[in-house]
């Protein structure tokens, strides 16, 4: 038995229409093809439609969350190649666009896990990581020289406990990150670059509280050690140092 669609005009087997009881066959007006052309259409030109789809889809969804899993996995094993085809452009076209965004969401992801086995505290967002960043004006904190690629630096190791928050991050040159590595910063910095590297530190972490609390809203929940470092080692926080190349 055949049945004609009213919107292609074609004659077709009654397993291309689906189920519409109001009909006196029982079966849909149109085809099944011209119907999903519809709702496509109806679904990209109109926002009331594409609302209640999706909230006839998540409906469905609470209803039937068992089947919901085995149609996702199900999709999940037949489109793993395209998945992973698409996933790989994604990232190359990331990468070639901003590559600089995507080694610094990397570097928080790794940051993250090393936290989370080391059972530090504190969070992190790429935007909070990007504005200290940003802050550096392109300077390494540590040393005060000008670097092209400026890294991010825990203030204090997370192996130690450091928190992996906002007011533990400090922007630096590789050289210096790489040189610290797991060191406690007041003492490396005194050692590797005295007084000045001490006040290079301290200014930042004043300006990066200030921005922070100016941004966000936030304020350090953690304390830091600039107390500890100026009357340890006799210094006052200057927002700009005297023939220093930084200028903080």
């Amino acid at each position: 038995m055949s049945k004609t669609c009213t919107k292609c005009t074609k004659e077709l087997p009654l397993s291309c229409f689906t189920v519409r009881r109001a009909s006196p066959d029982g079966l849909s007006y149109i085809c099944r093809q011209c119907g999903l052309a519809a709702n496509k259409h109806r679904y990209a030109t109109s926002a009331s439609s594409r609302e209640k789809s999706k909230q006839r889809a998540k409906e469905w969804a609470s209803r039937n969350s068992s089947k919901r899993k085995q149609i996702v996995r199900r999709s999940g094993i037949k489109n793993a190649d395209k998945r992973r085809k698409r996933m790989k452009e994604y990232n190359a076209r990331r990468m070639r666009e901003n590559p600089e965004h995507v080694r610094l969401l990397l570097r928080i992801s790794a940051v993250r896990r090393k936290a989370r086995l080391a059972k530090c505290p504190g969070t992190i967002t790429a935007e909070q990581t990007m504005l200290i960043v940003s802050l550096a004006d392109g300077v390494c904190v540590y040393c005060g020289e000008a670097s092209q690629k400026i890294t991010v630096d825990h203030f204090d190791p997370i192996v130690s406990g450091g928190s992996i928050g906002w007011e533990n991050l400090v922007p630096c040159c590789q050289t210096c990150n790489s040189s610290k590595c797991d060191s406690e910063c007041a003492d490396w910095l005194a050692e590797r670059h005295g007084i000045a590297g001490l006040a290079r530190a301290v200014a930042f972490i004043k300006k990066r509280a200030d921005a922070f609390e100016e941004r966000f809203g936030l304020l350090p929940e953690f304390p830091d050690d600039t107390e500890w470092m100026r009357e340890e080692h006799g210094i006052e926080i200057r927002e700009t140092m005297a023939n220093d190349p930084a200028g903080w």
